[in-house]
Order: C-alpha cells, then structure tokens, then sequence
C-alpha cells in the first residue's frame, strides 16, 4: 500500500512589525510615559534587561523610540496635567525594581548576577570573559603536562642522588652539596660531583668553622687520622687558622717583660671588644698544676725548662755549649738547683657573661720545687700585677681581686699583698662598704681584695666532717659517726651513706654538695630520743644552716644579686659566732679565714661593679678559681697519656685550652663536665633543673643580678637578721662581738686572725683528709712510649719552620755536632724520676687509693646480738685533775676500732686494746625540783659552752643507764644519784689502778671536777638561754675517787725505768728528750751494750725484736712519728716532735732519732741515727759508705755533750714547776668522794698483821698546798714538778686500833704536847674512825658522820675541819695544816652502797640485797688527832 508523502509541520504566521518606522500616533490628551534615564554614551539596547518580563511580572510596559526608552504604567490614565505623564507611569520612577536597574546601569551588574538582571551588553562581555577563561585553563593545562614530564625526569634524578647517599660510599656529602650550590650546579651536577667524589677523583676542601672548631679540639696524632678518616680539616690548616699565640714559659724568676708579653698576646684576639671599653673587671687566678721533673731546651729562647725558680739563678740556664748542660747537671746532682716537681699557673678571668670572653687565659708558666716563702712567692705575684698593670692603657683591664685555692704559702703572701692598708675615705667604694658592720676594711693598692674558691670552700668543709676530732659548736662535738647517725635517722640509704662519707675521694665537689645538702635538710628530733641525740640534732641544724646560706647563692640560679649577698650575709656571721664561740674546735683558723675572705671579696667586687658600671651584672660564680680548673682539665684530657706534662709541654699546650674553652662556650651541647666538678643548678624550691643544664654559667641565671638594682648595706643587714631571728642564742655572741674592740669577721676575738700565728694544734685537715706517708716513694723507672713520645716532639721542634729560629739548634759533643734536645735528653736518662700521677687519676675519676676493707663485718650484727655500746651513748671514767683521780661522766662521739670509725661496737670488744673512744665530757650539777619533782634525783647533766673531748682506750671507760628528764626548757637531761655516782667512782678506780697513767688529764674549770651547789640557783635568764652558759657551782668538789699521792705511788710502781741502770733510773715519758739521751749515752759510751745488735734508741731491745715504722703527721707541715700500729716497740706510746728531737742543741744534745734508711726497701723499719753504721755494715757492706755518711755523722758538740750525760747518767734530774696562774684549793666533798676511804685501804695494805688479824692504819687527806701546779690535758709532756715532791702531801700521825698492840711514840708524844696550849686533851674529844672491809665488792670505805644516819651521806653535809694553826712553823716556806679527823658512831651502818637496808652483827654489816650481799667489817678506832709530818708515806714510823 503506498505510503502518502511527508507533510510540512504547519506553523503560526507572526507579523513583525518595525517600531521604530512606524510611527504611532500620537494624541496631545494621552499619556507620555516614563523616560528611563539612560547612561550617557549607552544605549538601553545593550543595558536594559529585557528578560526581567519573561521572569518577573512587572507593572510597566516598555518601548523603544530613537534609543529613547519609554516606561507606560499597564494602568496608564490620561494625563490631567501640562506634563503628558499620568500618575501610575510618574510612580514608575520610585518603583524598586526600576531603581534596581538604574542602579546597575550606571554602577555595573556584578559577573555573579543572575542572568537576567544583564543587559545584552554585559551578557556579550561575561560569554566573552568566559571563553577567555576556557582558553586558557586549556593552554593552562597542556604547559602543566610538560612541565610535570621535566619534574618527573627530576625526580628520578633526585631518588638517584637518595640511593647514592644511602650507598654511603662519600661521607660528608653536606660539604659536596655546599660546593655544588656555590657552583649553582644542578641535582645532576650534584650526582656527577658525587661519583667524582665517591671514586676518589675529587675531594672537596670547603671547611666550615665547627668543622674548624672540630679539628682544634683533637690532638696532633687525632686530627692527623680524622684528616685522612673522616676528611676534617689537616695540621697545616688547622696550624693556618690558630689565632692564639704562644705563652712564654719562665725559665727562672718571671720579670715584668715577660709577663707583659704574654698578657698582649693572649688578649690580643680580643682586642676589638676591649677597645669599645671603658673598665674592665678581670681576677687574676693562681693555682699550681703537678709536673714531671724532667729538663727541656725551648728552642725559642735557648733556655733550659723544669728549673725551680727558687734557685734557678745558681746557675746558667742559656744552652750555649756542653758545659753549660753539664754544669745544670751537676748543680741537681748536688741539690744546689732542682727541678721543678709542678707549675706556678696564673690566669686572667673577665667577669663578664660573654661565652668568648670569661675562659681563663693564662699568662704565667713557672717552675717550682715546693720550697718558696710566703714572702718570696709574694715578690712573684707583684711581679705579674705589675706586669697586667702595665698593659692596663690599651686593655682596660682593672685587677679586682686575686684568686687561690686556699694553698697555706700563697695565703701568706695574699695577706702581703692585701691587707697592706685599711680601705680610704676618699675611696669611690667607701661609702658602699664604710655602712657594713663587722666587715673588714684592709685592702691592697687599687682597693684589691684576695679571693678563695668557693668550690675549694665546699669540699673542705666536707673534708673537715669526715676528720675523726670532728667539730664544736656551741659545746657540741659532732663526729663523722654522729653526722651518719642522724642521716641514717634522718632516711638516708646505706648506700648513699657510704658513698659521701668515702674519704678516699677528697675532691668530689658532687659528693662534697650531697653531703652538706643532707645536712641542712635534716629535720628536728622527735621529743621521745635521748637528751644526747636531741642536743646533737639542733647542733648539726645550725650546721646545717651555716651550709645552707654558703652554698645556695651559687648554685640557685633564681637568687637575685640581692638574695645572694643576703645568704652570704647570714652565712659569715653564722661562722662568726660559733668561732667566736668555740674557735678552733668549731673549724680551723684557715678554714675561718677562707670563708671570711671569699665573702668579703664578694662584697668588694660588687661595689667596685657598682662605681666603674653601674649599668652592667655580675655574677659571683665567676669569682674565685673555677675556671682555671676547668682550664686544667681541658689541658691533662689533652695529654692524651697517664702521666704529667713538663714545663716545655706546658706551655705548648696550655694556649690551646684557651681555644678549647672558647669552642666549648660557643658550643656548650658538645661539653660534658667532669662529674667530680659538676654542681646541680638549683630553681628557689630547691629542685633540679634537668641535666641538661651543666656547669652553672652566667647564660643559665635567671635572677636580676644588675648593679645597679642591689643595696649593699641591706643585703648585708637582712642577713643577719634572718640569722639572729632563727637562731636567738646567736644574736647574744653577736651582741657581744659588737662590744669588742676591734672586733669584725677576720678578728672574731678583736686581733685580726691574719696576723696571729696559730696553735700547734690548729691543724687543717680540710685539705686533704688523706693520710699519705712519704716513705713509699714512686717508681722511678722510665717509661719506653714516653720516651719515643719526646723524641717525636724535639723532633718536630728541631724541624718546625712555623716560627723563624734565632737559635742554633745544635751543640758539639766529643766533636759531633748532636741536636740540643737529643743530648739534654741524653744526659739525663739517669736522672729520670716519674712524679706522682694522682692528681691526673682524680681528674679521670680513678680513685686515689684501693679502698680498704670495711670492719663493719668483723663486728658482726651486734645490734641484735651482745650488748654493745653506740656512739652518744652515756658512759662514766676517771680523769686526772690536778694530781688526783675523779670521775666525769660524757657522752661517747666517736668510736674506733682498728683506726676505723664505727657506729657501735660490743661489749665483750670494748675492753681489747684496738678500742678507743672519744667522749664529750658532760657538766654536772645539782638538781632542783624543777628538773626532778619527784626529788628522787640528786644530779642532772648540763652542757657547758667550753667543749673538751677526751680519746682514750676503751677499757677506761664504763657505760652507764641512766634516766632522762625534760627541763621547763624543754632540754632533755640524764638524771643521776648521789649514791650511784659515789659507787661507781669507787668502782672504776679499783678497776683502773693498773691503767693510772693512760688516763686522761684535764685542766681545772669552773665545770670540773663537779662542784655541789653553792645556794646560788640559776637565773631565769641562764634556763632560756640554750647551749650557752650554764650555771657555775662554786660548791665543794665531789667525786674524789684518790688522792695526789695515791695517784703518784701507783703511778711510780709502773713507771719505766731504763734496763741497765743500777740503780734504777726512772724514764719519765713527760720528758721525752732525757729519754733520747739516756738511752743514745749507753748506745754510744756502754760497753755492756752490742752496737752490732742496732739497740733500740728508746728501751735498748736488739733491732730483731723491736722495731720502730714511721708515718707522716697529720695536716699538710705534719712530720714524722712513731706508726704505734706497726711498731713492736714498749715505749712507742712516747709523745715527742720528730724535729725537736732530731736536732742536738746545749739543753737537749742529743738526736738519736729513727730515720729512714735510703738503702733500704720501702716497708722495711726505720733505723736510729746512732745505730747507722752498724746497720750499714750488717745490710749494705757493698755500698759507697762515704756517700751516705752524713745520716750517723754526729758533731762535736753533741758527742762532747752525750759524754757529760754519760757521766751523770746516775744523777736523777730534778723537776722544775712551772709558774702558772695559782688558783684557789679545791675543798672536796667526802659525802660525795670515795677517796678518803680508799686511803684507808690503800694504808691498810702496808701493814704487818699479827695473830690477831690485819691492822689497818688509816688517816685523811687534805687538800694539796696552793702552790701546786695545774696540770695541762692539752700539754702533759711540759709539766714538771718540784724536787721535794714530798712536800706536796702531809702524813698524818699514827693511829691505835683498840684490841691491837701499838702507841704512840715518844717524840710524837712530844710533838703533841708542843700542838696546844691548853695540855692533854680530852678523852671525850679523841677522834673515832672506822676501818670497813667490803667483801663482795672492789674495796670500797666510807667515812660516816658523827651523826647517825645512812651509810651514803647527803649533798648537804659538811667536810671535816681543816684549819691552820699560825703557830705551826712553814716548812720549806709552805705553812702547816692541821687536819681533825671526825667521829663515827658505828650506829650509822644501816644502808649499803647498793640503796638497800644492812644488817649489823657486832662487828660485821651484811647488806639484805640478793646479789650484792657486801660485808662491811667494823673496827674502833682511838687516837688523838695530829698535825702530820711533812715527810713520804713510806717514811712514818710504825
């Protein structure tokens, strides 16, 4: 079927009409229609939006006419005005749409308009716009494709130039890639340079400076290998780039050129920054460093080096020929020159926070053999002030004080230096300084003041609690067992313990601060421990503040200036009082001084800051000689070898730490310092900063340490208060300071200290705690590598053409003309000796000595086993007071046992003879009701202000159980009995009779022996005042356990007397030199003596069985004396000094000493003078005896004077008495004495008995003549007593016992009739003594009274009555005393020793205590009573 073909779609026919050419008709009634304004130069074609009337519906109508656009409201009217426009079409213009389109005409549509709001203009130009953009994403685009293809191509070269890296096969590939960038090359560049470099073709050569700075601080041999291992910087540029010059070495005394030159040039690098300066404060620093003894030739002087400069000028040092080498020589060899055994080092330090700035920089280097003055070594540093002086002009460098460790020869000189004056008015300081009380104003030209390093300070004082005396503060001796008791209480590990008490490391500042640190942090004893530990706890707190306030300034960064000096304050005038107080038991005089002087300094330093730059800091950690040390640690690291360096060594290398400690300062992340050296930084709470942080520098200090925002006299005046407000008992010693005349920190007693000399025994052990003998001397063989080691090194100085040469480097020998550093180093292989390499050791933190072992597990666990007896225990003793025995009770501070300290040892060890004990002797007094309400007590402890301290063998001593009590105070106290104390003096005397003359002798003080209350009771004042003043009994002494002629008799029956004489001569160990010479004169002239035997110069004994060691004495001047615990000697107990005796004048010839025989091995005992030659002939037969001759040469003199001793070797010599100050006589208490029964004992044991039994005489002793001398506990050896000793004593006449056959004899008949005038006396007035016999017990006799009453007495009883008769004629000008015996009524017996009630039976007492069971036998005594003869005991006639 066919299909019909497509129609056409049919559409509507529209008309379209031309507007614009057709023209409408126009009708003057009808409405003209809003004109739109249209912009000029626009048409409304391209701006009117047309499409608003597709989307809106709008209320207008719109036409166009000649690019006119007409607006005609659609409820257009006809117009009723001349204007043709009706009032819809005039609302037209307010329309808002209208004024929207307006507004876009002539401001513009934004491009994110809709659509329809745009003309067809700005749609013609937004499609334009867009397309633009099209375009150019699309170009965009491709450059992008490209671009990421070049990256990519990059990028692979970049992950080839990673793998290359991490093959490792070139190291410093940082310098490679800084070439290749100064080069601008490209990574492919880069990679090529790398191959170049990884293959060994190219080596690059750029050098930064840390890579410099890398280099400088290795060795020679060091940098050598890291050049070639790891590419650092060579020799030669290492060499090149050096900028510090080098210091001259002073080969004898240094002269002011010298030191001038050496001061230019090592601040010559630094000039710049001095030069922008007005004032410069700097310190000049000294320390000495050890050296080897060993002569070297600077080729730069053509001097000879390692010479003392004391004795340098004896000789030439210029090498000019062989003689001149060969004259050296044989100077050492005859001692007249010596090689210098260490280095005199002095240094400038800038006080200043500049990191290139404040290193020491040294500026003199010169020899020393130890044997200097303080005067002459003064000269050697007004040598080098002058010299820095000099240079003052270009670097205005101003000197402000002068630094040392606290070495005693350079503080002589110090004091030389800076106490030359008192500081001037017209000083710019004064009005700083003049406001301070107490402070010292005596200062050197400039207003220099000396300085002591604080570091030095610090490990001292911990050196000095480590000594076995320990210290006293305020009448308080505390001891190193002490000090771990209360840390141990305190929490304190075993460990921790071990570690800051080990005295084999005196020179770890950390383990110095640890312990002071433990001690200021110690809290108050709880109220429940004994008085002992309660009194020692608050001494070791005030300790402890004292460290607190010395060691916080330095060490808290967060102090201000202000708080520093405010701390030091309060620290200096601590240590004032309490040496006010106790002086050098509190701590040495040095020590004293030291610490004074560094606070003083600081003081002085800030004032001068405060006058020159008001505007600048300071920081007191700069002050002092730390940072010459850190300069000595860098130099022995750089040794490189465990020895020490000589003096050319010295000076080569000592300019080098300079730039070391610049590297370091620059770059403090590759500086570790020395653990030994290492301060913790603290923050105010007393907390760590972290680890980080090391040495304590001014770059870490965050306190405000400016100038000019700190006032010097209230720092200095809070100080003290914040002392005195703590501690009210020391505001009372500084009041009275202030009292005294001339009083300040460096004159506590008002003489100034500096110019005092002191005491033979203020000795300070705060130095080196270390006891070391001389007699084990080094090895002296020489060492191969070092050797090698300076023939490497004049090698190099006979080749180096670094310096011109203006020397001839070479001398003729037998003709051959040999190096100057070959032959001196040939001519002196045989005078090699290596010197002590410890000092080295502590820096590499090797310990000094091999550690001994500990004792701790001799003893066992005693604690839990026996009874034992622990240190601040009670104990009771005897000791001798003016001739006669008492008994003192104290508190045990210290125990030894084998030299060892320990805390407690047991009871059944205490008595061996390897124990001591050092006790703290405790004061007595009466008790009051306050301290003992319930009155069962009768004595109560008190601590006196006056210390003393007593070591004596263990078996002397008994410990005692006691009870405490609480004062009103608050001041816990023992408590005692009468009778107990009574008891146990009778006791301890029996049992001591045989060790008289071990016990120790004490001086009469106000405190001992213990007095009974004189009525007078204690002020209110006194109890408040705690550790001060106590007070003074002047009641009758008690606790007599013997008298003077007891204790001479027992003391004459175990005296020593020498074995040859006949008859005997006696050997008074008090005087030693008689000893010496009486033994040297039958050594010498006996011929009954074998000289071949080498007889013992002190009891005679062949040298097989007695043999004598010797040891160095304590303290840094200490000499030689007897080692007891190796010597077999009986008489090496003698106290003597080694050179006193060693030295023969007219009063005491001879000098027959032991001495230390060079032949011999090290551990071998020494030999005595006399006995040289004989021994040199029994051991040495083989050696040159003329060459050791002189140690047995006697003189003249002295064998002209051992003949005359010889001679009157017979002859005893008398004792002289020294004059002393006389003090009144004790008058003793017999109710609280045992010494008058014990006379009674001691008679009876003289008599003869008879078939009746044993006859006992007795008498009473009375007090000793005024004239007796006081007998020294600090000085026994100088006492001497009177020739007719006897006088001393009185004997009382005899006694007739009833029932015992004996009178009186006639010519004491007649002496009694010549004793009154009034005849025979009266019966009823004869004199009743009883004579007791105590079995059970030690004999013990107690007198009674003539009242009945108990066996023991009461404190308020009476003493006998003792007068002078004036007609009794003076006997050798003494007058004589008349002494009346008492009656005794047997009815007194009924209460025993024990407390207890007794039981009598006729003659006979049994006490009823089980366990005692102590019989007292009774005897009636008859007699009349006598004046007694002035003659010997063992002269009365019986």
């Amino acid at each position: 079927m066919p299909t019909s073909p497509p129609t056409a779609i049919q559409t509507p026919m529209v008309e379209i009409i031309d507007v614009d050419a057709v023209a409408a008709p126009v009708a003057n009634d009808m409405c003209h229609g809003y004109i739109f304004p249209v912009p000029d130069g626009c048409t409304p074609h391209s701006l009117y939006p047309f499409a608003l009337h597709d989307h809106l519906s709008l209320p207008w109508d719109y036409s166009i006419v000649g690019h006119v656009l007409t607006l005609r409201a659609r409820s257009c009217e006809v117009p009723n005005s001349i204007e043709n426009i009706c009032l819809p079409c005039r609302n037209l213009e307010n329309n808002s749409v209208v004024l929207g389109i307006v507004k876009r005409m002539n401001e513009g549509v934004r491009e994110s308009t809709n659509y329809m709001y745009h003309g067809f203009g700005t749609l013609t130009a937004l499609v334009g716009r867009r397309n633009n953009q099209i375009r150019y994403l699309q170009l965009h685009g491709l450059n992008q494709a490209r671009r990421l293809l070049v990256q990519t191509e990059a990028l692979s070269d970049y992950k080839r130039f990673t793998l290359a890296i991490a093959s490792g096969r070139y190291e410093h590939v940082d310098r490679l890639v800084r070439i290749a960038l100064q080069q601008k090359r490209g990574i492919r560049g880069i990679i090529t340079m790398y191959e170049a470099a990884a293959t060994g073709v190219y080596q690059p050569r750029s050098y930064t400076e840390r890579d410099d700075m890398r280099a400088l601080l290795l060795g020679n041999r060091i940098a050598q290998i890291a050049h070639r291992a790891l590419n650092l910087p060579g020799l030669t540029t290492i060499r090149r780039r050096s900028i510090m010059p080098h210091i001259i070495p002073s080969s004898q005394k240094p002269t002011v050129d010298e030191i001038q030159k050496n001061t230019v040039a090592t601040f010559e690098s630094i000039q710049e920054f001095l030069d922008g300066q007005q004032v410069v404060h700097q310190v000049l620093m000294f320390d000495e460093i050890a050296t080897e003894k060993r002569v070297r030739w600077d080729h730069q002087t053509n001097m000879f080096l390692g010479i003392c400069r004391e004795h340098g000028s004896k000789t030439s040092l210029e090498f000019i020929s062989e003689h001149d080498m060969e004259e050296l020589f044989c100077c050492i060899d005859s001692g007249e020159v010596h090689e210098a055994a260490e280095a005199t080092i002095g240094a400038l330090g800038l006080l200043t926070d500049n990191h290139r700035l404040y290193p020491a920089r040294p500026i003199l280097i010169s020899g020393d053999c130890k044997k200097e003055t303080g005067r002459e070594h003064a000269q050697v540093l007004q040598t080098v002030l002058d010299a820095v002086n000099l240079t003052k002009p270009s670097t205005h460098l101003r000197i402000v004080s002068i630094a040392s460790d606290g070495e005693t020869r350079r503080g002589t000189s110090f004091v030389q230096l800076t106490f030359k004056k008192e500081l001037s008015p017209s000083s710019k300081i004064y009005p700083l300084v003049s406001c301070l009380p107490l402070m010292n104003f005596h200062v050197g030209d400039d207003d220099m003041t000396a300085d002591k390093d604080w570091k030095h300070i610090f490990k001292r004082f911990r050196n000095l609690l480590l000594r076995t005396r320990g210290i006293v503060i305020m009448g308080i001796r505390i001891t190193p067992s002490i000090i771990r008791l209360h840390l141990q209480e305190a929490g304190c590990t075993a460990v921790h313990l071990n570690a800051v008490f080990n005295p084999e490391d005196s020179q770890d500042v950390k383990l110095a601060f640890d312990l002071l640190k433990d001690i200021w942090n110690l809290p108050p004893a709880s109220e429940s421990r004994t008085p002992t530990f309660q009194a020692s706890r608050d001494a070791l707190r005030l300790l402890g503040r004292l460290l607190h306030h010395m060691v916080f300034p330095y060490i808290c960064v967060d102090f201000s200036l202000s708080e520093q000096v405010e701390h030091l304050s309060g620290a200096i005038h601590l240590a004032l009082a309490l040496y006010h107080t106790s002086q050098k038991q509190f701590i040495p005089t040095l020590l004293y001084l030291d610490l004074a002087i560094m606070v003083k300094n600081v003081i002085f330093c800030i004032a001068k800051a405060k006058v020159d730059s008001p505007d600048s800091s300071f920081w007191i950690m700069l002050l002092g000689t730390d940072r010459l040390e850190e300069l000595f640690g860098v130099l022995r690291t750089m040794v490189g070898t465990d020895a020490n360096l000589d003096i050319l060594q010295l000076g080569d290398r000592i300019t080098g730490t300079i730039e070391v400690l610049n590297i370091l300062a620059k770059y403090p992340e590759w500086d570790r310092a020395p653990r030994r050296l290492k301060l913790p930084p603290l923050t105010r709470d007393s907390s760590k900063l972290p680890d980080t942080t090391d040495h304590i520098k001014p770059g870490s200090w965050r306190g405000d340490v400016r100038v000019k925002n700190i006032s010097l006299q209230t720092s200095w005046k809070r100080g003290r208060r914040l002392i005195e407000s703590e501690h009210p008992q020391i505001a009372l010693v500084l009041k009275e300071i202030d009292n005294l005349p001339g009083a300040n920190i460096l004159a506590p007693m008002g003489k100034l200290l500096v110019n005092t000399p002191l005491d033979d025994d203020d000795i300070d052990e705060s130095f080196d705690i270390t006891e070391v003998s001389p007699l084990h001397n080094e090895d002296s063989s020489s060492n191969p590598a070092e050797d090698a080691r300076l023939d490497i090194e004049d090698s190099i100085a006979d080749q180096s053409n670094l310096s011109p040469k203006t020397f001839n480097g070479f001398v003729t020998i037998n003709g051959k003309q040999i190096p100057k550093s070959r032959a001196l180093s040939l001519r002196s292989t045989y005078n090699k000796k290596a010197s002590s390499t410890d000092r080295l050791k502590r820096v590499q933190e090797i310990e000094r000595y091999s550690q001994t072992p500990s004792i701790e597990n001799t003893l066992g666990n005693s604690l839990f086993g026996a009874t034992c007896l622990m240190v601040q225990d009670p104990i009771a003793t005897l000791l001798v007071c003016e001739g006669r025995a008492w008994l003192c009770i104290g508190e045990v501070n210290n125990i030894l046992h084998d030299s060892k300290s320990v805390e407690s040892i047991p009871l059944e060890i205490l008595y061996e003879g390897t124990v001591s004990i050092s006790f703290q002797l405790l004061g007595l007094r009466a008790a009051t009701s306050d301290d003992d309400p319930t009155l069962q007590y009768d004595w109560r402890s008190f601590r006196s202000s006056t210390e003393k301290t007593c070591t004596i063998p263990g078996r002397l001593i008994e410990p005692i159980d006691v009870d405490t009590n609480l004062s009103i105070a608050r001041q816990s106290f023992y408590s005692f009995k009468s009778s107990n104390l009574v008891a146990k003096s009778a006791i301890l005397f029996e049992r001591l009779k045989t060790e008289i003359k071990k016990l120790a002798v004490i001086k009469r003080t106000k405190y001992f022996p213990y007095r009974e209350a004189s009525g007078e009771s204690p002020s209110s004042a006194n109890k408040t005042i705690k550790l001060i003043e106590c007070t003074y009994y002047t009641g009758k002494a008690c606790f007599l356990c013997s008298t003077t002629l007891e204790v001479e008799d027992i003391a004459s029956g175990i005296a020593d007397i020498c074995s040859l004489c006949s008859p005997e001569y006696p050997l008074d160990r008090m005087q030693p030199q008689r000893i010496f010479a009486h033994i040297g004169a039958h050594i010498l002239y006996d011929k009954t003596v074998n000289r071949e035997e080498e007889p013992c110069g002190l009891c005679l004994r062949p040298s097989l069985i007695c043999k004598i060691y010797l040891k160095k004495g304590k303290g840094s001047k200490g000499g030689l004396k007897i080692d007891k615990l190796r010597s077999t000697c009986q008489m090496k107990d003698l106290k003597f000094l080694y050179t006193v005796a060693a030295t023969s004048k007219e009063s005491s010839p001879c000098s027959n000493v032991p001495i230390i025989c060079p032949l011999c091995p090290k551990a071998a005992a020494s030999v005595f003078k006399y006995n040289w030659k004989a021994h040199y002939a029994n051991h040495h037969p083989h050696a040159t005896y003329t060459n050791y001759a002189s140690f047995g040469r006697l003189s003249k003199s002295e064998t002209d004077e051992m003949k005359k001793v010889w001679k009157d070797r017979r002859k005893i010599p008398t004792k002289r008495v020294l004059k002393k100050k006389s003090l009144p006589p004790l008058e003793v208490s017999t109710a609280h004495s045992s010494g008058g029964v014990l006379d009674i004992t001691s008679m009876a044991a003289t008599d003869e008995p008879d078939n009746r039994g044993e006859v006992s005489k007795a008498y009473i002793e009375g007090e000793s003549s005024e004239d007796e001398p006081s007998w020294d506990s600090d000085n026994r050896d100088g006492i001497e007593e009177d020739e007719d000793h006897e006088n001393w004593y009185a004997s009382e006449g005899d006694v007739d016992v009833e029932g015992v056959d004996g009178g009186i004899s006639s010519d004491e008949e007649e002496d009694d009739k010549g004793m009154s005038d009034d005849g025979p006396k009266d019966p009823s007035n004869e004199t009743h003594i009883i004579a007791l016999d105590v079995q059970e017990e030690p004999t013990t006799l107690i007198e009674l009274q003539d009242e009945p009453g108990p066996l023991i007495p009461s404190a308020s009883d009476s003493n006998p009555n003792v007068h002078e008769d004036p007609e009794d004629p003076p006997v050798n000008g003494r007058l004589r005393r008349k002494r009346k015996a008492q009656e005794v009524i047997e009815e007194g017996f009924q209460q025993c020793l024990c407390g207890e009630s007794a039981v009598s039976s006729e003659d006979v007492i049994i006490c009823k205590n089980r366990g005692c069971e102590t019989r007292v036998t009774l005897y009636r005594v008859t007699g009349h009573a006598r004046h007694a003869q002035h003659r010997r005991r063992e002269d009365v006639d019986e």
